[in-house]
């Protein structure tokens, strides 16, 4: 076992201070402001890794900014350390000798809700990837840059920070009771969690509802898939897409299913179709990305934040549509006359359900991209980016409606390393398009 000078404070002390509702596992706040960066928090990290020649360079690359490792190279010795530590930040391994990283996640999830869970994985496997994001906020693939780990934690602190922000909770608070997350995508969650589910037990959970399988049927039959010829059964339906966008099409169709007294002006269909189409296109953006499966999830639910404070603030809401047809930016009129835009309120309630980080960063930043450092494409530039060219192929004044529309284009999809010309992407877009969503 190699570690690094700790932190006295915090190493055998209680838990990190946290920030948010009681129950809520996303919030929690790091240790210490960074020597030389005081905006930004150093972290105790447990990094578990069986080679440590890889594990000393992450950690080299963490200790720069300031922040603190602990490394350990097997199963059991980081069970020890999770029972007398008190982490930030939890990376381990996937594989290694004898028992994988799974089950130092389950552990972590347990004993340390509070942490930061990211895994080392090369898999491509659809069925591991889902049990990885129902343990994990986050993967990478081994090896990976070392600066990568290092930008990966300080994204997950901003967005935990957003999923905390006082201001949110006090104007969130009102609320009688947060909606939950929906019951067959929660279901879901737990079979892709178990290592040995297969195609029919995922089937079975969808299956228990009637309405949800008829509308994953009709979206996987629509030309948005464009499958070589027609899916009858939900569990043809998972051997075409894999699990994870079927799991992703579930938590959209019982979103959309639900009762929403949504103020007039605001038309569910629409938002579901827009929902469906950016969905669609981020999923043709993010192709044969590691994060293809998030880049549809993201663009399913990106504006749940619209159907959240219309329920809930319909005079409100009213008003913003009345300001918005003036000519006012939405999410301006938002923060004006609601106090908060339906991006940051989607985000906060996707914390509070424990969905991924980076869903909940695109989610939260997908009409300001700009806003947050990156290095290359992602889950929030690929959004961005079709919410970009559905707004272009539609032509509907989305200025106005999508602001990050206004400010993404050829420019910001080139630096975000996308080869594809604009013109060429607007094509395939169109294509995506073409026969409309399925609502």
């Amino acid at each position: 076992m190699v570690h690094t000078k700790r932190l006295p404070e915090r190493r055998r002390g209680a838990e990190p201070p946290r920030r948010g509702f009681p129950g809520v596992p996303l919030v929690m706040a790091p240790s210490a402001p960074l020597p030389n960066h005081p905006e930004r928090l150093a972290a105790q990290v447990l990094l578990i890794d069986d080679e440590p020649d890889h594990a000393e360079v992450m950690a080299d690359a963490l200790r720069k900014p300031g922040h603190v490792c602990t490394i350990v190279h097997s199963v059991s010795e980081a069970m020890e350390e999770l029972r007398l530590g008190a982490f930030d930040v939890i990376v381990t391994d996937l594989r290694m000798p004898g028992v994988d990283g799974v089950q130092v996640l389950k552990e972590a999830r347990e004993h340390r809700p509070g942490a930061i869970r990211i895994v080392f994985s090369g898999s491509t496997d659809d069925q591991q990837t889902a049990r990885l994001l129902s343990l994990a906020q986050q993967y990478l693939n081994k090896p990976c840059e070392p600066g990568r780990l290092e930008q990966m934690i300080e994204r997950c602190f901003a967005t935990q920070m957003l999923i905390g922000d006082d201001a949110i909770r006090e104007r969130l608070g009102g609320i009688r009771a947060l909606p939950p997350l929906p019951r067959t995508y929660s279901k879901l969650q737990t079979v892709l969690a178990d290592e040995r589910a297969d195609m029919k037990a995922i089937a079975r959970v969808v299956e228990s509802d009637a309405a949800i399988v008829a509308k994953i049927l009709q979206v996987v039959n629509s030309a948005f898939f464009r499958l070589p010829r027609r899916v009858s059964s939900v569990e043809q339906a998972v051997t075409h897409l894999g699990a994870c966008a079927i799991r992703d099409l579930v938590l959209g169709a019982e979103l959309f299913q639900a009762q929403h007294r949504l103020p007039p002006g605001i038309d569910p269909q629409e938002l579901q179709r827009h929902a469906y189409a950016v969905g669609c296109v981020a999923r043709m953006v993010g192709r044969g990305k590691p994060f293809a499966d998030d880049c549809f999830l993201a663009g399913l639910i990106h504006d749940i934040g619209r159907l959240l404070l219309g329920n809930e603030f319909p005079d409100e809401t009213a008003q913003v549509i009345a300001a918005v047809r003036g000519g006012e930016n939405l999410t301006q009129a938002e923060n004006r006359i609601i106090g908060i835009d339906h991006a940051r309120a989607g985000a906060y309630l996707l914390g509070v359900w424990g969905l991924s980080y980076d869903v909940i960063e695109a989610v939260a930043h997908h009409h300001a991209p700009q806003m947050v450092k990156q290095d290359g494409l992602d889950v929030l530039a690929t959004v961005s980016i079709a919410i970009a060219l559905v707004a272009e192929v539609e032509a509907k004044g989305a200025s106005r409606l999508d602001p990050a529309a206004a400010h993404v284009g050829a420019e910001y999809a080139a630096a975000a390393g996308l080869d594809t010309p604009w013109d060429t992407l607007l094509e395939q877009a169109a294509a995506v398009l073409a026969d409309g969503a399925p609502v």
